[in-house]
């Protein structure tokens, strides 16, 4: 079984690194949609902590194939107990952060209005430092002596204690799946219930058959927990160049569609600011492209959003969207 949760943990890091060098390699054109900062937020943090446990394991797996101590192999105990502080001092702090970071990427997945989401975003900072004081602590009593030890708790066991946070939003997306009809809408929703019910499940199996011992010895080199969050950034990294791709085509597909535009009410001047939001630029850039001051583009956008009855440029684009599949020729 542990060469099961072997091989587990392998493909996990492997996956995420993948997704890592992805993004790396399109961050120009990815990076002008407004939920890729938040999913950087989300990943580089995750793929830290899963290097770190990475590096630890084989260290641990040397050590025991060649018999030394770690704190030989350390040259003292003193210089073991540094790397076993310094490692769960940073497992804290890339956890914390990959927290943080996934939270507001559902902020801003959900489609909530903008000023809801900049409340959310401020509890979510006081809740990323309570967490983080709570993880400091929760290592501290557990009086980590071993680099297996720094492994299992610093790097799972916590995993497993924070992602409790994110089943109320699992729970959250599915009563919205349930309500909302609508096919895009629908996709998201569904896939982030399964991926935070699911953890359910997977959290309850690392703290109890793994941690408390009572099936596997926690000394297991995967958490369930891993599983969740590695099916929710590959779908959001989806949604990302699916968006991508969106950008890509032409607002202005046809008369017919312009035509649609202005039936809802828009004038030329906001049918061009929506053109510039539809390919994903700020409003400094939208700015500059139109000759008009920032304050003006904002002004717009209001407008914009007042006569479509929506709040958010997410919304706007799903606007978009719905309207460019309806026109014929498309």
């Amino acid at each position: 079984m542990w060469f099961v949760f072997d091989i587990l943990h392998q493909l996990n890091f492997f996956l995420v690194s993948a997704m890592m060098l992805f993004t790396t390699i399109f961050n120009k054109t990815l990076g002008k949609d407004a939920k890729y900062p938040p999913f950087l937020f989300m990943i580089i943090p995750l793929f830290l902590c899963l290097v770190q446990l990475t590096v630890y394991m084989y260290i641990h797996k040397v050590v025991n194939y060649m018999n030394y101590s770690e704190a030989s192999l350390f040259a003292n105990k003193e210089s073991l107990d540094f790397i076993i502080y310094f490692g769960s001092f940073f497992s804290s702090i890339v956890i914390t952060l990959f927290v943080l970071g996934t939270l507001r990427y559902i902020f801003l997945l959900f489609g909530w209005k903008d000023s809801t989401v900049k409340l959310m975003n401020i509890l979510s900072l006081i809740y990323a430092i309570l967490l983080f004081a709570f993880n400091v602590l929760y290592l501290k009593g557990k009086a980590l002596t071993s680099l297996n030890d720094m492994i299992n708790y610093s790097g799972r066991s916590i995993l497993a204690l924070d992602s409790l946070i994110f089943i109320p939003f699992g729970i959250y997306a599915l009563i919205r799946l349930r309500a909302n009809r609508e096919e895009p809408a629908r996709g998201k929703h569904l896939c982030t219930a399964l991926a935070f019910l699911s953890l359910i499940p997977f959290v309850s199996f690392d703290l109890l058959a793994v941690e408390r011992e009572i099936l596997f010895s926690s000394s297991m080199p995967f958490r369930l927990s891993f599983v969740s969050f590695s099916v929710f950034i590959t779908w959001s990294l989806y949604l990302l160049m699916k968006d991508k791709v969106r950008r890509v085509l032409p607002v202005y597909t046809n008369e017919d569609y312009t035509r649609a535009l202005r039936k809802t009410g828009l004038s030329d001047r906001e049918i061009e600011i929506v053109e510039q939001v539809a390919e994903g630029n700020p409003n400094r850039e939208i700015a500059e492209t139109l000759f008009i001051s920032e304050n003006t583009v904002k002004t717009h956008i209001k407008n914009i959003y007042k006569k479509l009855s929506i709040s958010s440029r997410i919304q706007l684009h799903k606007v978009l969207e719905k309207i460019r599949l309806t026109q014929p020729g498309d």
